[in-house]
């Protein structure tokens, strides 16, 4: 996939419009999946959207395939994400943004998690936890990207994205502890993780 996505990438800069078309419907989803747990407000998500692939077209001829093209664009589209909080919650670009949860960020209605199936309470977890783990997640788990491409997306060392998962999976686990209405619920829920990929991915195709 990631070479004929080069080459896609590779004619559209030459000037064949036909093939960024075709570039952009082979990886919607997946950005569209990016705001999909992020972006509360559900009308804005597909101005998001649109907006991440606006800058890939300005700056067409910048991706030089040192990564997947679904990292170089997921990673434009977590700039896109960070200008929209900063100017949802009026924050200055010196906030460390990152290190504050989409819960912080956006105030978002509290979420009877009790009545929640183990799946639904996965997501709010993920929104519960610092935004900067929570992409870090979201990418290994949904999109299913190896930690070079993750890196490419984040702007890190390699190496920190193994630690960054560590961590993160530390802080999720902490929040399900907390938000699970009890053991069996949190069991469920943490053994779960890899099996409900494919649904949760449906879900927030689905919500996007």
């Amino acid at each position: 996939m990631s070479a004929d996505d080069r080459a896609l990438y590779e004619h559209w800069a030459e000037g064949d419009r036909s093939c960024g078309e075709q570039l952009v419907r082979r990886n919607l989803a997946a950005v569209a999946r990016f705001f999909g747990n992020k972006v509360a407000r559900i009308e804005d998500r597909p101005d998001l959207v649109a907006r991440t692939f606006e800058i890939v077209a300005r700056k067409l001829g910048d991706y030089r395939g040192q990564s997947t093209f679904r990292a170089y664009v997921l990673g434009i589209a977590r700039n896109v994400l960070r200008e929209y909080l900063r100017a949802l919650r009026r924050l200055p670009a010196s906030d460390p943004l990152e290190e504050s949860s989409l819960v912080e960020l956006t105030r978002s209605p509290s979420v009877r998690v009790a009545e929640a199936e183990e799946r639904q309470l996965l997501l709010v977890a993920l929104r519960s936890i610092p935004l900067q783990a929570q992409i870090v997640l979201e990418l290994s788990l949904f999109e299913e990207l190896g930690r070079a491409e993750i890196a490419q997306v984040l702007d890190v060392p390699v190496g920190t994205v193994a630690s960054r998962i560590r961590r993160g999976r530390a802080e999720l686990e902490r929040r399900l502890e907390a938000l699970a209405s009890g053991e069996a619920q949190l069991a469920a829920t943490l053994d779960s993780l890899t099996a409900w990929r494919t649904r949760i991915r449906a879900e927030l195709d689905e919500a996007g």
